[in-house]
């Protein structure tokens, strides 16, 4: 429901439910569950455990998807492309710009084989977490807080480009205008602004990648 690429609003719900069936019936086989867990295995308790639990494996990918999504908005902010608009993940509005990288690291997570890493740690968590085990909560605020630190890392790591750009392009719009008054900067600069951001994109396109696919291969999961 929330890991990346899959929750999207373009996945038809009825395909995630019959995957989430099919990895279950792939699972159950392999995990053993004799002995673990508490002996009142309640259907209740066993359906809240699972879902806390599968919750914290999809949030930690998740976070660092909602990151790169709010970075990217910001680039476009900086070179004065947050009007254009379109969608993807959740159906709400994005600017192109944001879209574009949050696209290229669904797209990245998918290609270096992030959902076969989901379900082997999936497997591997019944060992660390027994069946029906309420997850530990300070555990769990540590994992979504390593994740949220991490992600920040990486999206001030793909915006500080557009960071140093926009102060340096805003500085000399505003040092133009106070040297010719009667010059209209702001309608001047957009064009400019919008044409210089779009080039220094194409410039760090390879390096962002290598951020993208460097915070993928780290992605800690609990």
């Amino acid at each position: 429901m929330i890991v990346p690429g899959l929750s999207s609003a373009r996945v038809p719900v009825r395909v995630r439910l019959y995957l989430a069936l099919v990895i279950a019936l792939v699972i159950a086989p392999i995990v053993d569950l004799q002995g673990q867990g508490p002996k009142d295995l309640t259907p209740l308790r066993m359906v809240i455990s699972e879902i806390l639990s599968g919750l914290i494996l999809g949030a930690v990918a998740r976070l660092l998807i909602e990151a790169i999504e709010f970075f990217g908005a910001t680039i476009s902010s900086y070179i004065g492309l947050s009007g254009i608009s379109g969608s993807m993940e959740d159906g709400h509005p994005q600017s192109a710009v944001a879209l574009l990288i949050s696209a290229t690291a669904v797209l990245l997570l998918i290609l270096m084989d992030f959902p076969l890493y989901l379900v082997s740690i999936l497997i591997r968590s019944y060992s660390d977490l027994p069946l029906a085990a309420m997850p530990d909560s300070g555990a769990m605020l540590r994992t979504i807080t390593a994740a949220l630190s991490s992600a920040f890392v990486v999206g001030a790591q793909i915006s500080a480009p557009f960071i140093v750009y926009a102060i340096i392009i805003n500085a000399m719009f505003g040092i133009l205008g106070r040297l010719v008054p009667q010059l209209p900067s702001y309608f001047i600069s957009v064009p400019f602004v919008a044409l210089g951001g779009l080039a220094l994109l194409f410039l760090v396109l390879g390096q962002l990648l290598l951020v993208l696919g460097s915070a993928i291969s780290r992605l800690a999961l609990p």
